[in-house]
């Protein structure tokens, strides 16, 4: 899938730095139910650390494969994906 015109509509400035924006907090919000830095991999780290940099890298990959494209199929890409978060969360 790849369609730059309108995915840049969407992540560009404007609506789509908003939208990005808005879809941040949504991941973000979901983050701050799931790490835990009391124990496990991320004991003893910063929460706020983690989740910013597992939020952005989620959006961003989100990105990419809107605007980019991915070498993946979507299955394979949401199955890393989930694993990369259970190895970190």
């Amino acid at each position: 899938m790849n369609h730059p015109g309108a995915v840049k509509g969407i992540f560009g400035g404007g609506r789509v730095g908003r939208f990005r924006n808005r879809f941040l907090e949504y991941v973000i919000e979901r983050l701050e139910l799931c790490v835990d830095v009391t124990k496990g991999v991320n004991a003893g780290l910063s929460k706020d650390l983690i989740i910013s940099f597992l939020g952005t890298a989620i959006v961003g990959i989100v990105e990419s494969w809107f605007t980019k494209g991915l070498s993946e199929p979507v299955d394979v890409v949401a199955k890393q994906m989930g694993l990369l978060l259970d190895r970190n969360l």
